[in-house]
């Protein structure tokens, strides 16, 4: 019998699918979609279908997980370089990134011990991944699509093989950090603060990033941010790391639009939620996982969506809007995690 590989395995390796998926989404985004009229249409359409479907994809995952989404969903994004129509190549860019994203939040949370440095991992390679692919963006089409349809296509037989070193283990009751309220109460909080937390990536004040160098760098610590929120959350606990996240990054965030390290500091903190709010959400519904992941896409979408039409445009609306919603998502994270965790 082949041996089940460990949670942190898993996240390793699928922390490489998340990133190919990624690079071939925002390479697409920004060397095909974004220049045609219906640019911008076309991404709150990708943020849209990527988003929102993977709470409908996680039911079913949780409901059949020996169904291979990670397949279906590389076949989707690799058809999705090909066909000449946009709206069906959108399509297929989108649900592919859906399907992906479920399964590997399948592999990182059965077998985790209730621990987040698995889905962290996996979860944080994302930010790698699309400040890679919005680079590869300015190629030309022919040439520069070679290198996300080849990650892809290693990510496809990577989903063909992994499945013979998974064996699901129902353990995701080990992730208890949810407050002692109603789950409805516990899962509304931890929403909101997602929310918050997408639409403030937006308004935080970053006027240093004037090149290509610095905008990697933001990404490069946005996901170590998230990767360390997860092992720093199993090391100290929920309560602490939401603290450390949302109330010493609010300085950083705040003050450091011309300073860019002081910046990147405050975003490296500030990302380290995204497993914490999972984390609690799945705590109120452990018999679902794939469910708890996907609500929190979907609070996601609706966090970056009024994004696409309110920002704020002044240097003091920037700090104040991101200052004051730092702060309501710390009081909801609080709210959500049981006291002791």
């Amino acid at each position: 019998m082949t041996k089940r590989l460990s949670a942190q395995k898993f996240g390793v390796l699928y922390a490489y699918i998340h990133f190919a998926v990624e690079v071939a989404c925002f390479f697409l985004l920004y060397n095909r979609f974004e220049s045609g009229p219906l640019g911008v249409m076309y991404f709150l359409l990708f943020d849209a279908l990527a988003f929102v479907p993977q709470s409908f994809l996680g039911i079913l995952n949780d409901k059949y997980p020996n169904l291979n989404i990670g397949l279906i969903g590389s076949v989707f994004m690799v058809l999705s370089f090909f066909v000449p129509i946009n709206i069906i190549s959108i399509v297929l860019l989108t649900l592919g990134n859906a399907l992906l994203h479920v399964s590997g939040a399948q592999y990182t949370m059965h077998g985790a011990d209730g621990k987040l440095g698995p889905l962290g991992t996996f979860v944080g390679a994302g930010s790698f991944g699309l400040v890679t692919g919005k680079l590869l963006g300015g190629a030309g089409y022919e040439w520069g699509m070679i290198i996300p349809v080849v990650l892809m296509l290693v990510a496809m037989v990577m989903t063909i093989v992994l499945p013979r070193y998974y064996e699901q283990v129902d353990d995701c009751h080990k992730f208890n950090a949810g407050a002692d309220k109603s789950a409805g109460l516990v899962i509304l909080l931890a929403f909101i603060v997602v929310a918050i937390r997408s639409y403030v990536g937006y308004a935080i004040p970053t006027g240093w990033n004037k090149s290509n160098i610095q905008t990697i760098a933001l990404f490069l610590f946005m996901g170590a941010g998230k990767i360390a929120g997860g092992f720093v959350a199993d090391k100290i606990g929920y309560r602490k790391t939401a603290a450390l996240s949302l109330g010493f990054s609010l300085p950083f965030l705040v003050f450091g639009d011309s300073i860019m390290w002081l910046s990147l500091i405050g975003v490296a903190l500030f990302s380290m939620t995204m497993t914490l709010t999972v984390g609690v959400i799945a705590s109120k519904i452990p018999r679902m996982p794939g469910l708890a992941f996907g609500i929190t896409t979907v609070a996601l979408f609706l966090g970056v969506f009024p994004a696409f039409f309110i920002r704020p445009e002044t240097l003091l609306q920037h700090q104040l809007v991101s200052g004051i919603l730092n702060i309501v998502a710390l009081l909801c994270l609080i709210k959500s995690i049981k006291k002791g965790c």
